[in-house]
């Protein structure tokens, strides 16, 4: 799976992601669609995809709140590989009434991977919490439209399955709200 493993990772991700959006029309809301790649800040060498969806809804002027579902593909430099799937809800706070919306996001979920242990990273467990941050701009002045932005993601069992080596990533995606 060396180096095609995220074409097949964002493959599969955006086949789950057309297959959901049908049932996410069902409510009201906005919907995104995002993808991007990042690397590990941690001892973890590893460049890294991620896919996400957004189910979007108001919760005033200047926020907003997010259920994103998303998909992770991790392959470090000596070749092991590692998926994760997770959802989180995440706040965003911004004004979107402008040509260029500086945002940030806040946001704590859940993940479920698929290895205890990467390229000797001992994990403790296959199941994470995933408290997640970051900054961006939307483009365009109604509420569809294009975003970049740059999230840091910390996936951690919390200490529930020592010893507990965390993951910590930086990840710049672009994202088309619909």
């Amino acid at each position: 799976m060396k180096r095609h493993g995220i074409y097949y990772m964002l493959f599969f991700a955006f086949i789950i992601m057309v297959m959901v959006t049908p049932v996410m029309k069902a409510f009201a809301g906005e919907y995104e669609i995002a993808g991007g790649g990042g690397i590990s800040v941690n001892q973890v060498r590893a460049s890294q995809g991620m896919i996400l969806g957004a189910w979007i809804t108001g919760l005033g002027e200047a926020t907003e709140l997010r259920i994103e579902p998303n998909v992770e593909f991790i392959e470090t430099t000596s070749g092991e590989c590692m998926f994760l799937g997770g959802v989180s809800p995440v706040l965003r706070f911004g004004i979107h009434e402008q040509s260029i919306s500086p945002f940030l996001d806040l946001g704590v979920g859940v993940s479920i991977g698929t290895r205890r242990e990467l390229n000797g990273w001992n994990l403790g467990s296959v199941f994470f919490f995933s408290p997640t941050a970051g900054v961006g701009v939307k483009f365009g002045k109604s509420e569809k439209g294009m975003s970049l932005f740059a999230r840091f993601l910390h996936h951690s069992n919390a200490d529930f399955f020592p010893p507990n080596q965390s993951l910590n990533s930086v990840y710049l995606l672009l994202g088309y709200r619909f």
